[in-house]
């Protein structure tokens, strides 16, 4: 149920980013895991798609492609009300409809309804981050930004779907890292035996947010 509930969630997303990490494992072989960071409604999911032995270790050149520089492309997530559209790098986005984002963009710009939005935005994630200095309480940052762009009307498709696309981008290794470290703790040296169906399994129900329908399991 937990894999059928995922499978339909990515069906439905708009845009799926797949990250791949290689660790060595207890009995000295490569692991390959795959991870998917997709948007569900207003919440931002990375989940564990799949963990896959390798025959070789790889490096990573062999999973990874150059990454171009986006930084300023990178802001508009945040800052759609002020970012120039000559400033923004749109080399990775050609599937989207540039003359009709540009101008979008300058009706979204000469809305101070739109506008005020993103300021206040700005402002809530100002006070969470200030709250998780104080506090030591962590927020999801990003599912705030994704609820400020799902309230956008449609009529600013294509600046969604470029804030989308980014919002999907991984941040981090953060979740590969942590990944290898809760496989250790499975396949240890006295459970090196473990097939990678079993160990996925078995991790699947450690790392992932979907919750199972026990409910399906009373006879």
């Amino acid at each position: 149920m937990l894999q059928i509930n995922k499978k339909n969630d990515i069906n439905s997303a708009l845009f799926i980013l797949l990250r791949l990490d290689e660790s060595i494992g207890i009995a000295k072989s490569a692991r390959l895991a795959v991870f998917a960071r997709y948007c569900v409604g207003n919440i931002i999911k990375e989940e564990l798609i799949a963990i896959t032995s390798l025959l070789t270790t790889t490096k990573g050149a062999d999973i990874c492609t150059e990454f171009k520089e986006l930084s300023e492309t990178f802001r508009f997530i945040m800052y759609p009300d002020v970012i120039s559209f000559d400033k923004l790098n749109l080399s990775q986005f050609d599937w989207l409809e540039i003359e009709e984002l540009e101008m979008q963009l300058i009706d979204f710009q000469s809305s101070s309804i739109w506008i005020q939005k993103f300021i206040e935005t700005r402002k809530k994630l100002e006070l969470i981050e200030a709250e998780r200095l104080t506090s030591n309480i962590s927020k999801n940052t990003s599912n705030e930004i994704l609820e400020t762009w799902n309230s956008i009307p449609d009529a600013f498709n294509c600046l969604k779907k470029l804030a989308y696309a980014i919002l999907t981008i991984f941040s981090s290794t953060y979740a590969c890292e942590s990944l290898f470290s809760e496989i250790n703790n499975i396949k240890d040296s006295l459970r090196n035996r473990l097939t990678d169906d079993s160990n996925l399994a078995c991790i699947l129900l450690k790392v992932t947010s979907y919750n199972p329908d026990y409910k399906l399991f009373v006879i």
